[in-house]
């Protein structure tokens, strides 16, 4: 069950589809209970879904990101470009 293949590992397999398997792992003989597959399944299955939505914040965290840069580029560039050209006044000229 540790996938090393020491021997160590004893399982009970059920006769019933529905029951859990149980047994002992490893040198110091730890209990251990696996579910029946149908929901091994299930468990695997949410996992995977989490996992993609794991990824997809991980995206929208870098674009988040990425968008907040280009917003502070842009806001510099136009800090320059007003200390550059003082006749606009502070309001960019608007007035």
């Amino acid at each position: 069950m540790t996938g090393r293949g020491g021997g160590y590992c004893m399982l009970k397999i059920s006769q019933s589809y529905d029951e859990p398997q149980t047994g002992f792992a490893g040198v110091f003989g730890k209990a251990v209970t696996l579910l029946p597959v149908s929901k091994r399944v299930d468990i695997i299955s949410l996992y995977l879904r989490a996992r993609r939505v794991r990824l997809a914040l991980r995206d929208i965290d870098h674009r988040i990101a990425f968008l907040e840069v280009v917003i502070q580029r842009r806001d510099d560039s136009r800090r320059i470009a007003d200390n550059r050209n003082p006749a606009l006044g502070r309001d960019g000229g608007a007035s």
